[in-house]
């Protein structure tokens, strides 16, 4: 039922989940708190063999891959 609902909002441009800080919408909940991210100032993932930080996690696997660390 939860694909099907996410696929309906997809199909019919439905994005009822709103960011309470700027004009941003989506389709569901996971995707707004990634969102939310964007408005933080922290930085949880830290690559191990440099200075890079971020706060995604997908960000710091492309940056190990694109430095072989």
């Amino acid at each position: 039922k939860h694909h099907l609902e996410y696929h309906l909002r997809n199909h019919f441009n439905s994005k009822p989940f709103k960011c309470n800080k700027c004009n941003y919408s989506c389709v569901n909940k996971s995707m707004l708190n990634s969102h939310m991210k964007s408005h933080t100032n922290v930085y949880q993932y830290r690559c191990s063999n440099c200075t890079y930080a971020t706060k995604y996690c997908h960000s710091l696997k492309l940056h190990l891959r694109k430095y072989n660390h």
